[in-house]
């Protein structure tokens, strides 16, 4: 299913350090066009929604990368007028 909707993300093989663990591989979810995973669970969510929730529209409240693919999923309903992010303000800051 996501595959209508999402690019492929892939798995990359790091060179660096190998030879102390073995083959490492590395899933590139970075590639993704939010730059995170988060769009996979979003985008599969929203492909769940019956007609009468999508006709109603979604609302992410969050703080950061769920929102935002809530918003840019290829399945959510109608883009450009019923997927809304909220993000609180202020923000949290997690720097450390």
């Amino acid at each position: 299913m996501l595959r209508r909707h999402l690019p492929a993300s892939p798995c990359l093989e790091v060179h660096d350090g190998a030879d102390r663990v073995g083959r490492l591989l590395v899933k590139a979810e970075n590639l993704m066009p939010t730059g995170s995973f988060k769009i996979r669970g979003a985008t599969f969510r929203l492909s769940l929604l019956s007609a009468e929730e999508r006709r109603r529209g979604v609302i992410a409240y969050s703080t950061g990368n769920h929102a935002s693919s809530t918003e840019a999923s290829d399945a959510a309903p109608d883009k450009a007028d019923h997927a809304a992010a909220l993000t609180p303000f202020p923000r949290l800051d997690r720097s450390g």
